[in-house]
């Protein structure tokens, strides 16, 4: 199921870009010398004199992103979609480079399902040797990520009139996060009963520090993809997925046989050109 809506995500951006590239001829008109900064002036006009191959590169501006979607946790216990979001500010840094300010942010839950039950827990807090379980959880998380995002087509773009930016990125941050689990004895009724219990507050190993009794801050490292395509001068969609490691098996709650759980995100992005 989770598979499912990713995809219909992925052909419905697929249709608003091609409504978007048929309809627009964005891009920068290299005849327009108010994109260009003072300091390369001199190339711009050995441009004009057919002195030099190529204009300057144009000015940049700061641009300003909002990111909606499905949220998810990849780790020992089946994963539900929830929500992920953010919004971030943009500079570039060379024809290739750009570097990106992120507040992200998200929620999502799952559960085993009830075939899949387990016989027995050996002593994981916040539960000891239970029996006969579903398990299942709830998290949330918030913080803050800085990304180096490489445009992969992006080497010519102040050649000609670029409608299209295919581009990976990574970053590195801190990440707030709590989760609640619980096990669910379903007692061959299936109806499934249990009490929420925090889980987020075990295994601080390598946290930074903690908020109350039940969430921690740890180191984030964030990496992914994205595929934007330009609508106007100013504006531009894109479609954006992410995944952030927090460097703990806790994130479902359950501390199982994967090293590390991660945050997935699949996300609509709007970003604006300030």
């Amino acid at each position: 199921m989770t598979s499912n809506k990713i995809a219909f995500l992925l052909l419905a951006f697929a249709l608003i870009s091609t409504a978007s590239i048929a309809q627009n001829d964005w891009g920068w008109n290299w005849q327009d010398s108010s994109k260009v900064a003072p300091k390369h002036m001199p190339q711009y006009n050995e441009f004009l004199n057919n002195q030099f191959p190529y204009p300057p590169k144009p000015r940049n501006q700061w641009e300003l992103g909002v990111a909606l979607g499905a949220g998810y946790t990849t780790g020992d216990v089946k994963a539900k979609l929830g929500f992920y979001g953010g919004v971030s500010l943009r500079k570039a840094i060379d024809h290739n480079w750009s570097a990106r300010i992120n507040i992200i942010g998200g929620f999502s839950s799952g559960q085993d399902d009830v075939k899949d039950m387990l016989f027995q827990i050996d002593n994981q807090p916040p539960f000891n040797n239970e029996r006969n379980q579903v398990r299942n959880y709830r998290n949330n998380y918030a913080g803050g990520i800085v990304d180096a995002i490489y445009s992969i087509n992006v080497a010519s773009h102040y050649r000609g009139n670029p409608k299209t930016n295919l581009y990976v990125f990574g970053g590195v941050g801190a990440i707030a996060y709590n989760t609640d689990m619980k096990y669910t004895n379903n007692n061959g009724s299936g109806q499934l009963v249990g009490d929420w219990r925090n889980s987020s507050r075990f295994d601080t190993d390598g946290s930074l520090f903690l908020i109350g009794s039940s969430s921690q801050v740890r180191p984030a490292a964030s990496f992914g993809a994205g595929f934007a395509v330009k609508v106007s001068s100013r504006f531009n969609i894109a479609l954006e997925q992410r995944w952030t490691t927090l460097f703990s098996d806790r994130l479902d709650g359950w501390k199982g046989a994967r090293n590390n759980d991660v945050f997935g995100g699949t996300a609509f992005r709007l970003n604006f050109n300030l």
